[in-house]
């Protein structure tokens, strides 16, 4: 049914990771298309129900990391495992951003929490800039 790969891995699974991912793809781009180029005629596909390979991915994910925890000797071996395979990556674009925002906000991030990073700004305050944000 689901043919393993030399790795171990399932293709079937890895297949519907990749309908999943570009059903999302569609998903957003047919949603946003608008705003993405205005005064353009619309897609003439909207997939409208793209939404729910955000669901069958984190189905997917489940039932991978069932699969890696039953190969790992204790639930700490998976953890540090999994910490060691994720937190490189977590980390190089949590540097990135920083850097990002520090260097040039404006062209990433509206006025609002470039004026709430400033603390020279009036009204300097991170938590009240999310607090607006969020509509409390």
């Amino acid at each position: 049914m689901l043919a393993a790969k030399s790795g171990g891995r399932l293709v079937g699974l890895d297949v519907l990771r990749g309908f999943a991912a570009v059903a999302v793809m569609l998903h957003h781009h047919g949603q946003y298309y608008d705003e993405l180029y205005p005064g353009r005629a619309p897609l003439s596909v909207n997939f409208f129900d793209g939404h729910f390979g955000v669901e069958l991915f984190f189905i997917i994910s489940g039932f991978v990391i069932l699969m890696t925890i039953e190969r790992k000797a204790t639930v700490w071996a998976f953890a540090v495992a999994r910490a060691a395979r994720l937190m490189p990556c977590f980390l190089a674009a949590l540097a990135l951003a920083t850097v990002i925002l520090i260097v040039a906000p404006i062209y990433f991030v509206g006025d609002g929490i470039r004026d709430a990073l400033d603390p020279t700004a009036e009204g300097y305050d991170i938590a009240t800039y999310f607090a607006e944000s969020n509509g409390t």
